[in-house]
């Protein structure tokens, strides 16, 4: 059991790493839409 709460949390912190950069990307493409839409 111990070894398998000690796995979580290794799994868990790559998949945050991974959804927040992705995030991230996202908020900044959107601000460059709406920046060329409203120079436009």
């Amino acid at each position: 059991i111990v070894h398998d709460q000690v796995s979580t949390p290794v799994v868990s912190e790559p998949e945050i790493s991974v959804v927040k950069p992705s995030l991230d990307e996202q908020h900044i493409e959107h601000e460059q839409t709406t920046t060329t839409g409203v120079e436009t």
